[in-house]
Order: structure tokens, then sequence, then C-alpha cells
């Protein structure tokens, strides 16, 4: 993934308060340890994940090279924030369904194309 710009940054827009909504990019920054992004993050009283996000997250660790990894470290971030809605057992399922579609999806393409 490609280094958060700053209108990544910008997307730390506090909801009432200084409370933060996170998207895909800005756990992705996290999890790379981007500084700016952390230092914005420890500044919040309330951190909240839409669990389609966790799910996106999920996706990408499942079509990583580093599976396993990406996942631990995703369920490390994810149990440090509130999830909102659904659940974190329907976002690993989404995660995993999303890639094997994905990479099926590149299989069919590459006999067609082959």
């Amino acid at each position: 993934m490609k280094k958060p710009s700053k209108k990544d940054v910008n997307k730390l827009t506090p909801m009432t308060g200084n409370k933060f909504l996170l998207d895909t990019n800005i756990v992705s920054a996290l999890l790379k340890a981007e500084a700016q992004i952390a230092d914005n993050i420890d500044e919040a009283e309330a951190i909240f994940l839409p669990i389609i996000i966790i799910g996106e997250l999920y996706y990408g660790a499942a079509l990583s090279t580093q599976v396993e990894k990406n996942t631990n470290d995703l369920k490390k971030i994810t149990g440090l924030y509130q999830a909102l809605s659904l659940d974190e057992e329907t976002t690993i399922v989404y995660g995993s369904i999303k890639s094997a579609l994905r990479k099926k999806e590149s299989q069919s393409q590459k006999m067609i194309s082959g």
C-alpha cells in the first residue's frame, strides 16, 4: 500500500468531540507505524472502526503474501478500538470469501487470455 497522503491524514476529521472513525487507509498507515497517524490517534478520546472497514482489511490480508502475519496484526489493531455494527467473525468470513472470489476470477481471466 502507498504511504498516506495529506488527504488521507485529513480523513482523521473528528466526529463530535475528539472521536475518530477510521477508514482503511488510516488503519493501513497505523499498521505501518506511520508516526503522524499514530500521533493523531493518540490524541483521540474514542476511536471507532466500521465493521465493513475491518472486512476490507481482512480481505487485503487474505490476498497478501503474508496472510498469517497480516491477519494477526489486524487482530491486534481491531482489538484496540470499538467496532461498529455486525461482528468481527462476519468480517473474517467476508474477507476470505471475497479474496477467494477474486483469486478465482483471476484464474478464469488467465484461462480466457491464455
